[in-house]
């Protein structure tokens, strides 16, 4: 949104409407955002959106408890080992997808 964009539309009520010209002003700058709306709407239909931060820190945790695991419990639960690593690399995966669409 440009700055004369944001200053109509949060300019006083009064003063949008107090000519003919300003309203006319204030209603193609509104109608100019709802096209915008739409077109974002349109475009991030079907996709999933998530926050990056979200799966770094996920896959930061599962690392971390993963190499505690393989130091001290290893032999013990192979299978929470798996799984562990399973996370991480899933985490890693989607967040290289991610990285090559933005």
């Amino acid at each position: 949104m440009s700055e004369i964009t944001r200053g109509a539309i949060g300019m006083p009520f009064e003063l949008a409407m107090s000519s003919e010209l300003s309203r006319r002003q204030f209603h193609s700058i509104a109608q100019a955002l709802l096209a915008e709306n739409d077109a974002l709407r349109r475009e991030r239909e079907g996709k999933v959106l998530c926050d990056l931060e979200l799966f770094e820190t996920l896959r930061d945790s599962a690392n971390t408890e993963a190499d505690e695991h393989r130091q001290c419990m290893a032999t013990y639960r192979p299978l929470r080992q798996a799984n562990l690593d399973s996370v991480v690399k899933k985490c890693d995966e989607l967040l290289a997808a991610m990285s090559k669409e933005g």
